[in-house]
């Protein structure tokens, strides 16, 4: 039979002489919680791997100080890592149905956009001007002349071979008529058919010698107007390029430093100069010319998805509310009588983007939650890649954005919080949760007693004094 246990048996008395105070006034704080060195050190590997699959899943009861200490040495560990690109999504010229993301040196996204909107805006103001200067329009007024002076050369030849086969040829607003001549004098179409038989198969048979050189002359008219028409393009971008070149330097400061911004401001001047009506004023429209001036081209506009400019290090980012959209960004639509649409500037982009190059932290129940988000968030980190879409056409329903952004690249170090029912659950059901996060730190709600841990729970109360202004706690009262 079990002898039984003496009360002072039970109890172990804390015996704090070695701590050579009186009370907590003495101690130097500690303003977070007892560290257990264990998980710590399991933290700091995670974080220092910067390969791929090495995500970190942290567990342990609530109250152990797994979120304060792993939000502490999360912010370390980012305090030494390089500041990652900005981000921003441009349209598409080739494929408009595809934003492209392109990425900019930390800081450079918010000076692009403004760039390429005062490059738009001073072609917007010059752009006209250039196009009534009176060079360009004594250029064109030339062109025509000479197009109009081959079309009615032409026409008098016309005229000439059709007077030898017996006709009239003239022009009306309706184009051009012809008409038979018969005694020298032109036939109307019922004087025409008041002629005797004979002579109205003369007119056809002459009327079929003339159709192949009307039809030469129709063919003739039209090559003209096509090239008169070339020669006024030509012109008009001859022109065009004069003003962009002049207003290209702010560009040009960035295309030299990322040769994805280099092909896209070639695209971007190609596409204003094979459509300067965008802004050029229409002489025969008064509202048209004034929407020149006032209307805005999103094609043209740059949207900022991600601005790393106020960051020291890498990125931290907790998000405390894991939905599918806040994870990996949306799409936006506007409506306008009735129908929706959507384009580049309406790409707004999630957690997964932001924390690119850095630390995203997000709690496993939360996040298991959430319908969809699990399933794709194993497809980004297994692909490194983050997709913008709706949540129906990532999971098979029906498309619905219109618009599908090209995937960003991804090199985000995810930290899951979490309990360890959650954690086996995952490891026992999940043949990616292993792969994906090989790296565990699992804080305990007991830790070994002894000095050095007497003095640390000490100084952790002299912490909790100083912070909420409360008297020191004295040597018997620890």
């Amino acid at each position: 039979k079990p002898a039984p246990l003496k009360v002072s048996r039970v109890f172990r008395h804390a015996n704090l002489g070695h701590l050579r105070i009186r009370s907590t006034k003495g101690l130097k704080s500690i303003s977070g919680v007892i560290e257990q060195h264990r998980p710590k050190e399991a933290l700091e590997l995670g974080l220092r791997i910067h390969k791929r699959n090495f995500h970190v899943y942290v567990s342990g009861p609530p109250g152990t100080g797994k979120t304060t200490t792993t939000m502490r040495l999360i912010r370390k560990a980012a305090k030494r890592c390089s500041v990652p690109n900005d981000l921003v999504y441009v349209h598409n010229f080739r494929h408009p149905e595809a934003p492209m993301a392109l990425q900019l040196a930390p800081g450079q996204a918010t000076p692009f956009k403004k760039a390429v909107q005062d490059f738009i805006n001073n072609l917007r103001r010059e752009m006209p001007d250039a196009y009534h200067a009176k060079e360009h329009q004594e250029q064109i007024q030339a062109t025509l002349n000479r197009g109009m002076e081959l079309e009615n050369e032409s026409f008098v030849e016309l005229k000439e071979k059709a007077a030898e086969l017996q006709f009239i040829v003239r022009t009306n607003k309706q184009g051009i008529t012809v008409l038979p001549v018969v005694d020298e004098k032109p036939l109307a179409q019922k004087e025409y058919a008041e002629q005797p038989r004979s002579v109205r198969e003369d007119i056809e048979r002459r009327r079929k010698m003339l159709d192949p050189l009307l039809s030469e002359f129709f063919e003739f008219s039209r090559e003209v107007e096509k090239e008169t028409q070339k020669e006024i393009q030509s012109l008009q971008r001859y022109m065009g390029e004069l003003v962009v070149r002049t207003h290209l330097n702010s560009l040009e400061a960035f295309s030299e430093k990322a040769p994805e911004i280099a092909k896209y401001v070639d695209v971007l001047i190609e596409d204003i100069l094979t459509n300067l009506e965008h802004f050029l004023p229409d002489e025969t429209d008064e509202e048209r010319s004034r929407e020149v001036f006032t209307k805005t081209h999103p094609e043209y506009q740059v949207n900022v998805a991600v601005d790393n400019v106020d960051l020291k290090g890498a990125p931290v980012i907790v998000e405390d509310r894991p939905t599918f959209y806040n994870l990996f960004g949306r799409i936006e639509k506007k409506v306008e009588y009735g129908i929706y649409s959507t384009d580049h500037t309406m790409v707004q982009a999630g957690s997964m983007i932001r924390a690119n190059g850095g630390y995203l932290v997000l709690n496993a129940e939360d996040l298991l939650g959430q319908p969809g988000v699990w399933t794709t968030l194993k497809a980004s980190l297994r692909n490194r890649q983050v997709r913008i879409e709706d949540l129906g056409e990532a999971h098979g329903f029906l498309p619905t954005s219109g618009i599908r952004p090209q995937p960003v690249p991804s090199n985000v170090k995810i930290v899951l919080i979490g309990n360890q029912s959650i954690y086996d659950l995952l490891y026992r059901s999940d043949d990616d949760f292993s792969k994906l996060f090989r790296v565990k730190a699992e804080f305990d709600d007991t830790v070994d007693r002894n000095r050095t841990t007497e003095r640390a729970y000490a100084r952790f109360v002299a912490g909790v004094c100083e912070r909420d202004s409360l008297l020191p706690v004295s040597l018997k009262g620890l």
